[in-house]
């Protein structure tokens, strides 16, 4: 039992590293019980996401070839580069994808409800596509292309002499040697930034081409940018776990995102709450224990009469 507060963060820490071994020992049995330690506390994934860092920086160090991290964001590489494992380990809807065979070089790939996939590309990049996404990648010699069809995919890409090009309906993204979030939902393009920087170009304009840097996002639409870039918030590069976290967000947005994992619909009984602020950490294929937090969070009534209806309502 915990004597004092001095005492809280190094259980956590203590608890986060237990995770991560009995995880990376490929155990399923475990999922349940960590996503519930995983949700039950901000703290508890803050800690989970600094041991990944650090076990990954580690790793990294230990090669021969291993280079210093170039951004304060570093530690959000962490996250994404060992998806692979926890998709295998973690099992929450997600697969893991071998290397394609030499002279595949022009795939199309999908994911379905509540599917998360890591695939690793012929150059040596690493994407996993979120829930109903899907690419079609066309590396040449001289060139490596992947449009995002549709939905999200993060990108970790290999450096080298071609061109790296993402683009989806709206714009064109060049990120050789980065590491990027790109989704493309609504007719609209967000991009993220977590490592290197990334060039963005609306492809129905001839505007200026945008830079952005390390810990920055913006989001684009068939005119070009909608918007200044911001911060990109380190915790947003955790939907590659299965987890998804939300710092003052509108409640409409909140459930949109969710509904995109489920069969289960949530719905909101009135436009007004819609506009409540939500903030938290969730599982993505969890409807009911999303609904009951929301419900709890606001004092709202939960409707469940209908399974695949879970109605808020005052």
């Amino acid at each position: 039992m915990t004597t004092s507060g001095e005492e809280e963060p190094g259980r956590v820490e203590r608890e986060a590293s237990e995770w991560l071994a009995r995880l990376r020992g490929g155990s399923r049995q475990d999922q349940q019980a960590f996503e519930d330690w995983y949700c039950a506390n901000p703290e508890h994934a803050d800690a989970y996401d600094r041991v990944l860092a650090n076990w990954e920086t580690m790793e990294r160090l230990a090669r021969p070839s291993a280079r210093p991290a170039r951004s304060r964001y570093h530690w959000i590489y962490g996250i994404a580069a060992v998806a692979a494992v926890l998709v295998l380990s973690v099992g929450l809807g997600t697969h893991h994808i071998p290397k394609p065979a030499a002279g595949a070089a022009d795939v199309a790939m999908s994911t379905r409800v509540g599917e998360i996939r890591t695939v690793a590309l012929p150059d040596g990049s690493h994407v996993t596509l979120d829930t109903q996404s899907a690419i079609r990648t066309d590396f040449g010699t001289a060139h490596r292309h992947v449009r995002l069809v549709r939905g999200r995919a993060h990108f970790d890409v290999a450096n080298e002499s071609r061109p790296f090009v993402i683009e989806t309906g709206t714009t064109s993204v060049s990120a050789d040697g980065a590491i990027v979030d790109v989704s493309f939902i609504d007719d609209r393009t967000d991009v993220g930034v977590i490592r290197g920087t990334a060039n963005l170009r609306p492809l129905l304009h001839d505007t200026a081409l945008v830079r952005l840097d390390a810990g920055t996002t913006l989001r684009s639409g068939r005119d070009g940018p909608l918007g200044p870039s911001h911060a990109y918030p380190p915790a947003a590069t955790r939907w590659t776990t299965g987890m998804l976290s939300f710092e003052n967000a509108d409640l409409a947005s909140v459930v949109a995102i969710a509904n995109r994992y489920n069969y289960t619909r949530i719905v909101l009984a009135g436009p007004s709450l819609g506009d409540l602020k939500f903030t938290g950490t969730v599982k993505a294929r969890d409807p009911a224990g999303i609904t009951h937090m929301m419900a709890a969070m606001f004092g709202l009534h939960l409707d469940t009469t209908d399974p695949t209806r879970l109605v808020l309502s005052r």
